[in-house]
């Protein structure tokens, strides 16, 4: 009987170990099945983590693919901006040359402008004299024109008595003309 007290015992001691690990074991089956949970829902997690970085890594190769196309295209465009630029420097220089031509134009108008105005300073001074003497005229014609109207009656007194001189002194000097022509002549 020992002996099955030792098996018995035996077997209370490893039933009791056995007890032990077996609860031993649940205890690190609910471990493990907190710690399955808990990695499930961080692989969930990084699923989705990963899943939006998939989607973070799409629209940065888009934007990469993009850029790597303007990139290309960047000579293309830096050639077309130096024939552009070569335009432009040669619209600049044109600008540059038509403004010289055009203050230079300005100087000159400015120069005659200041001319004409001292031009017309004098033509308006020497109008002004003229207009000046033109009423002096004026007054004068006026002045004769009434001393006309009362010498006038004489006068045309005047011109009928010169008139008869006139007519006697031209008989006189033919008769004077006979005379000295006979009086030159020689008689024979």
């Amino acid at each position: 009987m020992k002996r099955e007290d030792e098996r018995g015992s035996i077997t209370a001691r490893e039933i009791k170990e056995l007890t032990h690990d077996v609860r031993e074991l649940r205890d690190k089956k609910y471990f493990l099945e907190n710690e399955n949970r808990n990695l499930r829902v961080e692989l969930e997690t990084l699923s989705t983590s990963l899943s939006g970085a998939d989607m973070a890594i799409s629209s940065l190769m888009s934007e990469i693919q993009a850029a790597k196309d303007r990139i290309e295209g960047f000579p293309e465009s830096l050639q077309e901006l130096e024939a552009k630029k070569e335009g432009l420097i040669v619209e600049i220089n044109r600008c540059q040359s038509g403004m010289k031509t055009a203050t230079k134009n300005i100087k000159n108008f400015l120069t005659m402008r200041g001319k004409l105005e001292g031009e017309l300073t004098d033509i308006i001074n020497e109008k002004a004299i003229v207009l000046k003497k033109l009423r002096a005229m004026e007054r004068g014609v006026n002045m004769v024109e009434d001393q006309k109207a009362r010498k006038m009656p004489h006068i045309k007194e005047y011109d009928t008595v010169l008139r008869q001189l006139s007519r006697v002194f031209r008989e006189v000097e033919n008769n004077m003309d006979l005379s000295i022509k006979f009086s030159t002549r020689k008689m024979p």
